[in-house]
């Protein structure tokens, strides 16, 4: 299989996740198995997507901008 993981800022379920651990205050890594291509499917990809924003710290900047604005 391969193991893939992601760093993602909500809890998220999908029939291949096999962990998950918490790192306060709100973000999680996510580890799935997958056994077959056909396993990455839209839903996995959007969060392969959700994934990269948080490595690109797309959150904060998306939160600074709200905080400045309210």
């Amino acid at each position: 299989w391969l193991e893939l993981r992601l760093w993602l800022t909500r809890r998220v379920r999908h029939p291949t996740l096999a962990r998950i651990e918490h790192l306060p205050p709100s973000n999680y890594i996510h580890t799935f198995r997958l056994a077959t291509d056909r396993e990455l499917d839209p839903a996995l990809r959007r969060l392969l997507h959700e994934a990269y924003a948080v490595g690109c710290q797309a959150h904060l900047r998306d939160g600074r901008r709200r905080a400045r604005r309210g």
